[in-house]
């Protein structure tokens, strides 16, 4: 009984030490850290877009910047994780307009759909989805999203 309660520990290390060469083989190692300068600008990403730029305040640590955020996001922390900001490369399409986004507090938006560009009939089994592509507020035809007519 203690023998095979060992060999069964013995298993259990085996497959977590392969399933972690695997993880390491991932590793890009030719990815280099993001890495910023006081007085650079860099983009804020807010849910899954880039709502504009901002100065970098300081450095905090390798993973954190304090920026300087608007007058009107002062109730928002000012330091942010290093995975949410992106260097600022002048290019107006990047950026979208900031009065146009409404900000909540907690630095969320809510997606307002301003088009409909597509409508499709799917069928699945023996029912017909309907599905429509949108163009949203603040986005390009490019982001356009299909979803469903029932959640809109």
């Amino acid at each position: 009984m203690v023998q095979e309660a060992e060999r069964g520990v013995q298993v259990i290390q085996e497959r977590i030490l392969t399933a972690q060469s695997h993880q390491i083989s991932y590793v890009d190692n030719n990815q280099k850290p993001l890495e910023f300068e006081v007085s650079d600008y860099v983009f804020l990403k807010v849910l899954s877009t880039y709502i504009r730029h901002f100065e970098v305040l300081r450095h905090i640590s390798i993973i954190a910047y304090h920026l300087v955020l608007l007058p009107n996001l002062s109730n928002v922390h000012p330091v942010f994780h290093v995975f949410i900001l992106k260097k600022y490369v002048l290019d107006p399409l990047h950026v979208i307009r900031y009065d146009e986004v409404q900000l909540q507090d907690e630095l969320s938006y809510k997606e307002q759909p301003l088009v409909i560009l597509d409508r499709q009939v799917k069928q699945l089994c023996s029912k017909d989805i309907v599905i429509m592509k949108l163009l949203w507020q603040s986005h390009s035809i490019e982001e356009a999203t299909w979803e469903l007519k029932k959640k809109m």
